[in-house]
């Protein structure tokens, strides 16, 4: 990757790193339901590395699941094991998260949207990989927000790292740092949406909303009206 030597890690994780997103007009036959993971994958990594940064590393904040989609494919590289399998053994296994994988996995795991109607998505193998492939209920969120924020996921040292800004955009890894007292992320595919938040003076105030019938763009407004009513 030429701009490879400009950026690092934690520019990609605080996105602030200018790398352009691959969800763009003229982009829609980047990716195809007919190809393989593989295939996929190989072609947004083409499609990035052929492309300028929209600024210098660091000097700016762009949202771009790109970011998280090539830090996942890093992990890959590192660990010589899938992504899936790496998440799976290192933390939902641990931590007994047994209704979490990745929404390649739901066809053969129903039991995952037990009680629940659920459309499947026309998907892209690997398109939505680190940055929006993990399927979970409210149980095991729970169970994993706060065993992040506990230090059983991360170094208390990382926690911190992860919950402190580096743009004005209130972003630090992975988390939104400045809502409503408290940290979270805002999510959305398809005609889900889902939102989780952490309360910094209160770690037992956690939140986790789903949905499927909330416009996206909306759950934003939902959300904050509920921090209002329970704080």
């Amino acid at each position: 990757y030429p701009q490879a030597s400009k950026i690092t890690i934690s520019n990609m994780l605080s996105m602030c790193s200018g790398i352009p997103d691959m969800t763009v007009d003229g982009n829609e036959d980047l990716v195809s339901v007919d190809k393989t993971e593989e295939e996929n994958v190989a072609a947004i990594k083409n499609w990035v590395f052929a492309q300028s940064l929209n600024f210098e590393p660091g000097q700016g904040f762009e949202y771009a699941n790109v970011n998280y989609f090539l830090l996942s494919d890093i992990i890959a590289q590192i660990t010589g094991e899938k992504y899936s399998d790496f998440l799976r053994s290192n933390f939902f296994e641990p931590l007994g998260m047994t209704h979490t994988g990745v929404i390649g996995e739901l066809d053969s795991s129903p039991k995952w949207a037990g009680g629940c109607n659920y459309q499947q998505l026309d998907r892209q193998p690997g398109l939505t990989n680190g940055c929006g492939d993990i399927i979970s209920n409210a149980a095991d969120i729970n169970t994993w927000i706060k065993a992040l924020s506990a230090g059983k996921v991360i170094s208390p040292e990382s926690y911190k790292a992860m919950t402190t800004s580096y743009s004005e955009e209130q972003y630090g890894y992975g988390m939104y740092t400045s809502i409503k007292g408290g940290v979270g992320h805002y999510g959305a595919i398809g005609i889900y949406s889902a939102f989780d938040y952490i309360n910094e003076d209160n770690d037992d105030f956690v939140m986790i909303v789903f949905s499927d019938s909330v416009y996206p763009p909306n759950m934003t407004t939902v959300v904050n009206d509920l921090i209002d009513d329970l704080m």
